[in-house]
């Protein structure tokens, strides 16, 4: 009976261990902030249109994405992810029949979610090694305010 008892504790603390070792990775994912950033781009060519702060959890950028982007400071990424751009995926039922695919577009407005980093001063985009934009982030969220 001791040793029954014995192990439902062992076997309790280790599924404590468990779950709070689970919940501490979650939180390194969701701090409660991502940066929204709303890009135009236009054949490839990226300008940052608007930034801020919201709250909330940025999904999970990991994956085989045309874009690459990092957040950095002191030319060190801080956070990386990937993205897709330029394609849109269109359905259209005609005769019956579903029809459809990936259809190119060159001038659209992106909205990206990354995950808040205090750290991080900017954010570059690259496509296949190669940067292609920069521009800074640390002012995210900020307001300007009239001195007398």
């Amino acid at each position: 009976m001791v040793k029954k008892i014995l192990l439902l504790i062992l076997f309790g603390i280790i599924l404590v261990f468990a779950l709070k070792l689970s919940l501490g990775n979650e939180e390194k994912i969701c701090n409660g902030n991502y940066f929204l950033l709303e890009l135009e781009s236009s054949s490839g060519d990226f300008q940052l249109v608007n930034k801020s702060i919201q709250q909330g959890c940025a999904p999970d950028s990991k994956g085989d994405f045309e874009y690459s982007y990092d957040l950095v400071k002191n030319n060190v990424s801080v956070y990386s992810g990937n993205f897709g751009s330029g394609v849109l995926f269109v359905d259209n039922f005609e005769e019956q029949e579903m029809q459809g695919g990936a259809v190119a577009v060159d001038n659209q407005k992106i909205f990206l979610t990354i995950p808040y980093n205090s750290d991080a001063d900017n954010i570059e985009i690259s496509k296949q090694g190669e940067k292609i934009f920069e521009g800074k982030i640390y002012d995210s969220g900020s307001t300007s305010c009239k001195l007398k």
